[in-house]
């Protein structure tokens, strides 16, 4: 069952931001997404509020995520209403230390998690508790947002985009694909292909070779996109800024100029790269600015703005 596991520490300009990445089997997917208002917002796991980021959707897929602060807290372990709690997440060298603490079958979730990491030292808590410390390996986040690499009579910017990941996971042990994000955006866009959907891709990346994949993922969209207009954005931040969330909620809602998608990514600190046309950075910067709220990207604004 542990073999199941593989868990990974992410980060990235953003200092103060961690992200735990956790690939889990299908039985404890369903669980967390059955349960996840009793987990992440009832209180099932104590120390979230002074520790945690907020996130609308902690499990994607077959992927935990957590995304934390640096820091230590206090927190109270109650049978049946908080059965494990997060007390403190601190940065080494080359790694991250998660400490929990669990009751009941509290421990044996926590140890089974923590069995996808670089691994973890438990010692008991009175009267039938135990405190854990997993240790995650640190790598870095990349997020690449790509968007109008496609027609509309042949190519998809979704496929394309997954097929460049899938290459890249591939090609070298330093690059692991996490997750996908697909945005649907203004709906009345009068240039779109389709769906006017952009697509932003989760990276893990060896410290050191984050430039080395923005360069490898450059050369095959450069070599692949059919459309003269293909943009492309990188991230190097744990969490979206909120002027990129702003950004990317009106350009599901209405019109939004080439201009104001570069003003919003000086306005963020984030990269945005012409590569065959300068249209597509606004929905890949947009996706961008949404990647962590999966839901709320993919589904489209119904009463957008006309055009005009």
């Amino acid at each position: 069952m542990r073999k199941q596991w593989d868990s990974v520490a992410l980060m990235g300009e953003d200092e103060n931001a961690v992200e735990v990445a956790s690939r889990c089997p299908t039985w404890f997917s369903s669980l967390i997404t059955g349960a996840s208002r009793y987990f992440f917002t009832g209180g099932g796991i104590a120390g979230l509020d002074d520790l945690a980021y907020p996130m609308t959707s902690p499990q994607i897929g077959d992927l935990l995520i957590s995304q934390y602060r640096f820091g230590k807290t206090e927190a109270s372990l109650v049978p049946s209403f908080v059965p494990i709690a997060v007390t403190e997440v601190k940065k080494l060298p080359r790694s991250v230390v998660v400490s929990y603490k669990g009751i009941g079958g509290g421990p044996d979730l926590l140890r089974l998690q923590s069995s996808g990491a670089l691994g973890w030292k438990e010692h008991p808590l009175n009267p039938h508790g135990m405190a854990i410390e997993t240790e995650y390996k640190l790598c870095s986040k990349v997020v690449i947002g790509v968007d109008d690499t496609d027609s509309a009579v042949k190519g998809a910017t979704f496929s394309t985009a997954l097929q460049l990941a899938s290459v890249l996971n591939r090609s070298s042990k330093d690059y692991r694909f996490l997750r996908f994000t697909l945005e649907l955006n203004w709906p009345a866009n009068p240039v779109k292909t389709t769906n006017n959907a952009s697509s932003a891709l989760v990276f893990a990346v060896t410290r050191g070779k984050e430039e080395a994949l923005v360069k490898d993922f450059e050369r095959l969209i450069r070599r692949y996109s059919i459309s003269k207009e293909t943009g492309m954005v990188v991230m190097n931040k744990v969490r979206a800024p909120e002027v990129l969330k702003s950004y990317a909620r009106k350009v599901k809602r209405e019109h939004v100029t080439v201009e104001e998608a570069f003003k919003a990514a000086k306005d963020a600190d984030v990269r945005a790269m012409p590569i065959t046309g300068e249209r597509g950075l606004i929905g890949a910067l947009a996706v961008v600015g949404l990647v962590d709220e999966v839901e709320e990207a993919v589904t489209p604004v119904v009463n957008s703005k006309p055009s005009g």
